[in-house]
């Protein structure tokens, strides 16, 4: 059996497609409600409620070429930076990442996204947070 860092999640397919570290995820909430908060920095739309803390909400919108955010489900994963809700679609599915290969893209787009990981011949954007969230800070 592999290690839990061996693993991926993937969430969505096509335009929405997105993967991350298993390990990286504490929770999938379904439809949670998403609180706005005036002055929220850019690249967030609010926060929600994970066992009674606020844990900012990355924005649904596209943040780079191939990466559309979207979803009505929030994954609650972990970073450098503390806890942060990414949505998602439903659905997610954990796999191996021997059941297929990791991709650096040829593409110029953010480091926070270089990578894709290539499975059942789609593809699914890495995600990663500790360096895509310094980039949305002011």
């Amino acid at each position: 059996m592999m290690s839990s860092d061996a693993r991926l999640a993937l969430f969505g397919k096509k335009g929405d497609a997105l993967a991350c570290h298993a390990n990286l995820i504490e929770a999938v909430c379904e439809r949670p409600t998403v609180f706005v908060l005036p002055g929220i920095p850019g690249g967030f739309e609010g926060i929600c409620l994970f066992r009674d803390e606020p844990v900012p909400v990355l924005a649904r919108q596209q943040f780079f070429d191939g990466l559309t955010l979207q979803g009505d489900d929030l994954a609650i994963c972990r970073s450098e930076m503390g806890l942060v809700a990414v949505p998602v679609a439903a659905g997610g599915r954990i796999v191996e990442i021997a059941e297929g290969r990791i991709e650096t893209s040829r593409e110029n787009i953010s480091e926070c996204m270089a990578d894709c990981f290539i499975y059942q011949n789609l593809r699914y954007p890495l995600l990663d947070l500790d360096k895509l969230l310094p980039q949305l800070q002011p």
